[in-house]
């Protein structure tokens, strides 16, 4: 099958489901019921660790006391045969990382209470309860560990100021062009935005990756395998609230360096960024100039560190591609790309050329992690929730079943793609699921699920 298809529109699907809650699979005892809505477990966050012998993941479903969403920190072994939990309690977890040197697993969590912000924790290898490595005033929402594992580069938020609980609320004053997020709070006062701080391990010192200026964000921060550098995203266009035009930066990582524009693309270039092994290139996503922005086709870019132009390896390839890397070798680069109803996990040579997928079939692949020849995988359908894998030379091996107990005892339904033509000519993807006890020639009532794209699209994902 072409990864090239004729028309981006393809992309633009529909989805029609059967009246009534019913899924792929096959018979079983009853039917899928209110109360399965709180067994689902969904697995991500997927990370292997230096010697590949390990692989942490994040447990996310519902707590049955509470009735709200909870995650939390599992590791199973490379070959299956030892599962265990490591985290619990009502504070989710997030951000899972091994520090390179293997010795802690570390993770974000806002373990102090509900009104807490998020701090890195980290579980020590030798053993022990969890402990908070960080204490930073505004919080964490993101961070990346040196390769000598003796610093972090932590994405800080911009501070907010605090009501007490009995202060009388004022008027919201705003004199900016952004003045709310998307289903968030209102922004007043001065333009501030996250910013990348630098955390050593041993002295507890804290100090900002670029000169003191709050108002342009940064964000995705990669250090550059001899941990001299530190590469990340951020819009630094002086009318940046109305110019959404990112580019990658990189920054010594003496503290409060003046950090070199390495892109130059009229449009927004996407994270995570990644180092080559040899130091020399970045691996990111070029996204659409400004006046294509909602077609968010994203393709691969590899851009010398030193500057120049960007090399595209997926030019050809129509399709949004996201979450580049470098395989260990330096010659190929990873990814997943979105692709008729499906997510793939594919590599291409870093010059360009024939794009192998190495997960392909009607799933959806959400991340992986790899060491060595070693990859994990966390893959979901539409008759199973998202799970962990193992891919080797050998093909994909389960590394996880947290929810074949209670898929087991239910009757699921059949999920079917088609395709049809459109009056303009189009061809459309749409998916069909039927109820599970429906047979053949039989007719159902139908609700009809449709939306345009191509930003997004419904895909063989299992979906409550």
């Amino acid at each position: 099958m072409s990864l090239v298809p004729k028309c981006r529109k393809a992309l633009s699907c529909a989805t029609i489901l059967a009246v009534g809650l019913c899924f792929v699979g096959a018979a079983a005892a009853r039917s899928l019921g209110l109360d399965d809505l709180q067994r689902e477990q969904r697995v991500s966050g997927v990370q292997l660790s230096p010697d590949g012998q390990w692989v942490a993941y994040v447990v996310n479903g519902i707590d049955a006391d509470s009735g709200k969403r909870n995650s939390q920190l599992w590791k199973v072994s490379w070959d299956g045969s030892r599962r265990m939990q490591l985290t619990y309690g009502p504070h989710g977890v997030g951000e899972v990382r091994w520090s390179p040197d293997g010795r802690y697993l570390s993770f974000l969590s806002s373990r102090y209470g509900d009104d807490a912000v998020s701090q890195v924790w980290v579980l020590d290898g030798a053993g022990g309860e969890a402990r908070a490595l960080t204490d930073v005033a505004d919080g964490v929402s993101s961070y990346a560990w040196s390769p000598d594992s003796k610093r972090l580069a932590l994405v800080v938020p911009p501070k907010r100021a605090k009501l007490e609980k009995d202060a009388k609320p004022k008027p919201i004053v705003i004199d900016r062009y952004q003045f709310k997020s998307e289903g968030g709070r209102y922004h007043e006062g001065e333009a501030k935005q996250a910013r990348i701080q630098l955390y050593d391990l041993d002295s507890k010192r804290l100090v900002t990756l670029t000169p003191e200026q709050e108002t342009f964000g940064e964000s995705d921060p990669a250090w550059s395998p001899d941990g001299t550098r530190v590469a990340f995203v951020s819009n630094r266009e002086q009318d940046w609230e109305r110019d959404d035009n990112a580019d990658v930066w990189v920054a010594d990582t003496t503290g409060n360096a003046v950090p070199r524009r390495v892109t130059r693309y009229p449009g927004w270039d996407f994270g995570p960024v990644a180092w080559s092994p040899d130091g020399k290139f970045l691996a990111y996503a070029q996204g659409q100039q400004r006046k294509y922005r909602l077609y968010q086709l994203r393709q691969v870019a590899i851009i010398p560190v030193d500057g120049g132009e960007p090399i595209l390896p997926t030019q050809t390839l129509d399709r949004d591609t996201t979450v580049p890397r470098f395989t260990p070798d330096g010659r190929h680069v990873e990814f997943l790309v979105t692709d008729s109803r499906s997510q793939h996990f594919a590599r291409v040579p870093v010059t360009g050329g024939k794009v192998e997928r190495l997960v392909d079939g009607n799933r959806y692949v959400t991340g992986y992690s790899h060491v060595g020849p070693r990859t994990a995988v966390v893959i979901g359908s539409a008759d199973a929730p998202f799970e962990l894998f193992a891919r080797d030379q050998r093909g994909l091996r389960s590394l996880s079943e947290h929810n074949s107990a209670w898929l087991a005892d239910v009757q699921l339904g059949q999920t079917q793609q088609f395709e049809f033509t459109a009056p303009d000519g189009v061809e459309v993807q749409g998916l069909l699921t039927l109820p599970a006890n429906a047979h053949k020639g039989e007719r159902q009532p139908l609700l009809l699920w449709i939306h345009g794209g191509p930003y997004g699209q419904d895909g063989h994902f299992f979906d409550l």
